[in-house]
């Protein structure tokens, strides 16, 4: 559980170093105790997300490889486990099988209403219908639900850029700041932010400051 709970907080710092750190967490969780469910399910969103290209870009065939063995055996020791089916809906999502992921969102949120993740992931569903304000209204509940979440956050501020409300954005990016000084996601939402809104001098600026903090990251060189 130890292992476990460390995983989750390595996750939520959303680099890639934290979720490879996190992904060996939860394997570790999972050796200890091959039935806890909840280990299972985490396993399987670490490498889904290393999947991302900010993440590595892990092949799919591998990730796959590894998700759905843990994701099916999550769900046959916690039939109900909101984690686990959110997380079932996710990978059916980076599938672009979008009836799949969003009947497993609507359970997991059924089951759990303060899922945060599951608005955030069920929001890409409504994107790809083009019903924009459903999507918003999603990682809006998601965001109300948790406003310390990296991901979330920078997804409803890259959100309300679009729909020109960029003082909105500001608050949630410097909230993002605040909590995250220096944060690679913090940088990237307000870039995009200020770029979309056609504050290009200081957009122009910003990737200086941010190769200065990240000299790694081949996205802001």
């Amino acid at each position: 559980y130890s292992d476990y709970l460390i995983g989750k907080e390595r996750l939520a710092l959303a680099t890639r170093e934290d979720i490879e750190a996190a992904r060996d967490k939860f394997q570790q969780a999972v050796d200890s105790d091959p039935n806890y469910a909840p280990a299972r399910a985490a396993l399987a969103h670490a490498w889904l997300l290393l999947e991302h290209e900010e993440f590595g870009k892990v092949d799919k065939a591998a990730v796959d490889a590894v998700v759905e063995p843990q994701l099916r055996k999550a769900l046959e020791l916690s039939p109900d486990l909101p984690e686990a089916i959110a997380i079932r809906g996710l990978h059916h999502l980076q599938r672009y099988r979008y009836e799949e992921a969003r009947n497993d969102f609507n359970r997991a949120i059924h089951l759990n209403p303060n899922y945060a993740p599951a608005y955030l992931w069920r929001s890409e569903t409504w994107y790809e219908q083009e019903q924009y304000l459903q999507m918003l209204a999603d990682k809006e509940k998601a965001y109300s639900l948790d406003p310390m979440s990296l991901e979330i956050s920078a997804q409803l501020a890259f959100d309300y850029g679009s729909f020109w409300r960029p003082r909105d954005a500001d608050r949630i990016i410097a909230r993002m700041f605040e909590l995250h000084p220096g944060h690679p996601r913090a940088y990237r939402a307000l870039a995009a932010n200020l770029s979309n809104h056609g504050r290009y001098g200081e957009a122009a600026l910003l990737p200086r400051e941010a190769v200065e903090a990240h000299p790694d990251n081949t996205l802001f060189r």
